[in-house]
């Protein structure tokens, strides 16, 4: 039965869609008005770790709200593209989905001027695998520390997203870590990769769940992870970069906001009540999220998102010194 649900789950990831779903928890009350669909507009290229969560939960979301739930993808400028549009559209069944560390480098390194605050938070809804240093399976380092000391002596051409939070960690690392890097905006984490793998860019980061075929492929290795902890549930022994450099962290969360004011709190908080629901009552996602991402799927609620929403913006604020 898993290995069913898993292929269902991935067919529906293809083809993009969902089936509309009837009832609030089984009992036929629809929670969001009938007759509307709810689009959850991911801020990146379909394929990511953000696309693949928000359409993982989807399937289950339209079972708690009782109407149609779909996902599109509107990328470009780190996440910063679909909020200006999200917001701009003020449709009250428009939902924007970002990771935060997106979210909060942005407006540190000028991509935009927009924060949180500017939009309503719904729930931070799990965890992402975390964005991982990747190098060719052929480069002559096997270790970060061996990385960091080749780096402090030659310069390493760095694939990052210009302007996100990969670029801000890596001026840290530069700056607090004496490592020279030449930063090469090259498109998103599978595009990164690849250009590792070809020989085109020294290192790049990208989550461990993107680059984990590539792993297996023999194509590229990981080193070191950009979250505070390690990756326990899949690569214990691999360092987390702040071991070396504390002031190189990204702890990267997934988020769903809505445009300021367009929905009032009662809808806000049953919208994030019916994604602790989904936490709650099946297991199946649970399980699914969790083998694809490594970390957990317990949403915050949203107070709690709010909390850590602050606490991620003020961390970024942190990285202004190394953006001058």
């Amino acid at each position: 039965m898993r290995k069913n649900h898993r292929r269902l789950v991935v067919f529906a990831v293809l083809a993009g869609t969902f089936l509309p779903h009837a009832g609030f928890g089984g009992s036929g009350e629809a929670l969001w008005p009938a007759g509307k669909t709810v689009a959850l507009t991911v801020g990146y290229v379909a394929g990511g770790e953000v696309d693949i969560s928000a359409r993982y939960l989807s399937e289950y979301l339209a079972k708690e709200l009782g109407v149609n739930v779909v996902v599109n993808n509107i990328g470009g400028g780190n996440g910063s593209i679909a909020m200006n549009e999200v917001i701009a559209k003020k449709d009250p069944n428009t939902f924007l989905v970002l990771n935060t560390a997106s979210l909060s480098a942005n407006c540190v390194t000028g991509l935009t001027e927009l924060t949180y605050k500017d939009m309503d938070c719904v729930s931070i809804y799990g965890r992402y695998s975390g964005e991982t240093l990747f190098v060719s399976a052929k480069a002559p380092y096997n270790t970060f520390k061996d990385f960091m000391e080749s780096a402090r002596k030659s310069r390493m051409k760095m694939g990052v997203a210009a302007g996100g939070a990969l670029y801000a960690a890596c001026r840290a690392m530069m700056a607090d870590g004496q490592m020279d890097f030449s930063l090469i905006d090259a498109g998103d984490g599978i595009e990164r990769i690849v250009q590792v793998a070809n020989g085109n860019l020294d290192a790049t980061f990208a989550s461990y769940a993107v680059g984990r075929a590539y792993v297996n492929s023999s194509h590229v290795k990981p080193l070191a992870t950009l979250m505070s902890d390690r990756l326990a549930a899949a690569a214990p022994d691999m360092p987390s970069i702040s071991e070396y450099i504390p002031s190189a962290v990204v702890n990267t969360l997934f988020v769903i906001l809505s445009p300021k004011g367009v929905n009032s709190e009662r809808d806000l908080d049953a919208f994030a009540g019916a994604i602790i629901n989904v936490y709650d009552k099946y297991p199946q996602y649970v399980e699914t999220f969790e083998k694809q991402f490594y970390q957990s799927a317990k949403p915050m609620t949203r107070r709690e998102s709010l909390a850590e929403l602050e606490k991620q913006y003020q961390h970024f604020q942190g990285y202004k010194p190394y953006l001058k």
